[in-house]
């Protein structure tokens, strides 16, 4: 054979290597946006029970999230469910909430109060990768592309972290960031369970994640909205009362209205408020 021939074999090859790369990516890149392809998905992982999960929502404008999209991994499909697209999302919630399906998810609060929001319930069993890293001597609060890269030698780019979710139509390059966020869940959740078995910790990591499936975690609690304010640890103990009561009715206010508390009162207003340092209050 001819070093032409060689080059030329070799160039076929690679470009064979590139085309069923790009297909099995093509095949995960996918987005469900209709009750059709919904009932589909679903009937494909009609029996998966271990379901790793992120949500993108956008809370901007609004005191509560506005989930955009629910992204699933099984062993058997990735797809990212389009959220502000179909209107029965019972179907989705009856398969996410069964008893014995567990939700792996990294860091896992903020995508357990976006779903609760919309569906009122609470998954039954949880894996928080977060927590668990932690449990095994990884930084606290560390990230999911941090892990994946220590635990898989796999960098995932964070060019999407600030996007406007409820953009319609999402770009291409956004639904696969989104569906990386979930396709080595799996994998990590794996090596994590496997490591926190052989450190007699599994016991662990079960009640961590019990810890996070506490109703009074994500209703608002009014009586405590003055944790919310800054600034509040500096002012004097005569002034608390009227602070409270104030940081009180701006969380009220807030709620009724859906809007970001900060929208109905800064904290500095609120702040000069309880100083009496304005004559009146405008809201």
């Amino acid at each position: 054979m001819t070093q032409t021939q060689t080059q030329t074999q070799t160039q076929t090859q690679t470009q064979t290597q590139t085309q069923t790369q790009t297909q099995t990516q093509t095949q995960t890149q996918t987005q469900t946006q209709t009750q059709t392809q919904l009932s589909q998905f679903l009937d494909l992982i009609k029996y998966e029970t271990e379901l790793a999960i992120d949500t993108e929502f956008k809370r901007v404008s609004t005191y509560y999230p506005v989930l955009c999209l629910v992204q699933i991994a099984t062993k058997s499909a990735t797809d990212c469910i389009n959220i502000l697209a179909i209107e029965d999302l019972n179907p989705l919630f009856e398969k996410l909430y069964q008893k014995d399906c567990l939700w792996i998810v990294h860091s896992a609060r903020q995508d357990i109060e976006a779903m609760y929001y919309l569906s009122k319930q609470f998954p039954k069993r949880l894996f928080d990768t977060q927590i668990a890293a932690n449990l095994l001597s990884h930084p606290m609060q560390i990230s999911y592309q941090a892990l994946t890269q220590i635990l898989k030698n796999v960098y995932l780019e964070k060019a999407y972290a600030r996007l406007d979710w409820t953009t319609r139509p999402l770009p291409d390059e956004a639904l696969e960031y989104a569906l990386d966020d979930v396709r080595y869940l799996l994998k990590n959740f794996y090596q994590l369970k496997s490591q926190l078995k052989t450190e007699h910790k599994s016991h662990w990591i079960e009640q961590e994640g019990q810890l996070l499936l506490n109703t009074e975690l994500y209703n608002p609690n009014i009586k405590n909205a003055w944790k919310n304010v800054k600034g509040f640890s500096r002012l004097a103990k005569k002034t608390h009362h009227l602070a409270v009561q104030l940081a009180m009715f701006r969380e009220h206010q807030a709620i009724h209205k859906n809007k970001p508390r900060k929208w109905i009162m800064s904290d500095d207003k609120l702040i000069n408020y309880a100083l009496k340092k304005s004559p009146y209050l405008l809201v």
